[in-house]
C-alpha cells in the first residue's frame, strides 16, 4: 500500500506566538501533508504575514476579513465559517487526498504523528475518525480530539466535507454520526502533540454549559468534564460550566435535532460501559 495523501486545516487568529512552530510541526512530519491550508480568522497581528512565508512549503493562506464577533468564538457555531472557507478551498482545487487533518494553530506534533494516525486507520476499516492526545491531558480511547482530528477521506465526502452550520455540533457532530453508523471513532495514548495553551483558556465556560444543555449533554457527563476543568483551569471555570448548564438552554438548530436525541439516549450509556469494562 502507498504512502497515505493528508490535506490539513487550520484556523487561525492572533497566533503569531505559535504558528510558525505549529506548521514547522507539520511540514518536518514523516508523511508531510500535501497542502496545509490556514485561514486567518480576522488577526489584528502578525499572524497572516508568517504564515505567508511559508508558501513554498503547500501552505496555502486565505485572509477572512470579514469576520463576526468578540475575540474570542471558540465554543459557538460561529467557528465553523473559517473552517468551512478552508474545506471549500480545497474542494475547489480538486485537491486528491487520503485523510482530511484538522489541526489547532497552537499544536506541535510528535514527528510520526501522521503516520502512526494513518496506519491505524489501515489495520481496522471501521475506523473514520482518530486522533492522538494532547500531552498532558487524559485520553479517551472513544474520542478523537478537535486539534490533531483525522478523517478518513470517503467518510469525510459523505459527512459532506464540511462542518454544518448553524450548529452547536459543528465540531463534534462528526464524531457522534460515525458512532450512530456503527463506525469507530479512536483516541491512542502512543500518538501525542503539545499544545502550546492549556485547553478551555479562552471559552466562556457559562456559554459552554447552555450549549451543552442545548443539545443533550446528560448532567452526569457535564459534572464529570467540570471535574477535569478543575484540573486544567481551576475550580471558578467548573462552577461558571455547572451554572451555565443549570440555566435555560441557549437557541437550538435544526441542524442538531438528530444529533441531540442521540447523545441524550446513548451517550450515558456510552460512558458508564467505558468506566466499567
Amino acid at each position: 500500500m502507498g504512502t497515505s495523501t493528508v490535506v490539513t486545516v487550520i484556523s487561525a487568529r492572533n497566533e503569531e506566538n505559535y504558528i510558525a512552530d505549529t506548521l514547522d510541526s507539520l511540514i518536518s512530519q514523516s508523511i508531510r501533508p500535501k497542502l496545509i491550508v490556514v485561514v486567518d480568522d480576522g488577526s489584528v497581528d502578525k499572524t497572516a504575514k508568517i504564515v505567508s512565508r511559508y508558501k513554498k512549503n503547500c501552505v496555502e493562506l486565505i485572509i477572512r476579513k470579514d469576520r463576526i464577533g468578540g475575540p474570542s468564538m471558540l465554543g459557538t457555531p460561529m467557528m465553523a465559517i473559517p473552517f468551512n472557507i478552508a474545506f471549500k478551498f480545497i474542494e475547489n482545487s480538486k485537491v486528491d487526498y487520503d485523510y482530511m487533518m484538522i489541526s489547532g494553530a497552537d499544536c506541535i506534533y510528535q514527528k510520526d504523528y501522521i503516520k502512526k494516525i494513518t496506519e491505524r486507520f489501515n489495520e481496522d476499516q471501521k475506523i473514520v475518525v482518530a486522533s492522538g492526545f494532547q500531552f498532558g491531558e487524559s485520553l479517551n480511547p472513544d474520542h478523537a480530539r478537535g486539534a490533531g482530528r483525522i478523517i478518513k477521506h470517503n467518510f469525510w465526502a459523505f459527512y459532506g466535507a464540511k462542518y454544518p452550520f448553524p450548529s452547536f455540533l459543528w465540531e463534534s457532530g462528526i464524531i457522534f454520526k460515525a458512532q450512530m453508523l456503527g463506525l469507530k471513532v479512536r483516541g491512542y495514548n502512543d500518538v501525542y502533540f503539545n499544545s502550546q495553551r492549556t485547553s478551555g483558556t479562552n471559552i466562556d465556560m457559562i456559554r459552554y454549559g447552555r450549549m451543552l444543555r442545548a443539545i443533550g449533554y446528560p448532567l452526569l457527563i457535564v459534572f464529570g468534564r467540570s471535574i477535569r476543568i478543575i484540573k486544567r483551569t481551576g475550580i471558578k471555570s467548573a462552577i461558571k460550566l455547572l451554572a451555565g448548564y443549570c440555566l435555560k438552554p441557549m437557541q437550538t438548530f435544526e441542524t442538531d435535532k438528530e444529533m441531540k436525541e442521540y447523545i441524550s439516549k446513548n451517550y450515558l450509556a456510552q460512558k458508564i460501559k467505558y468506566y466499567l469494562f
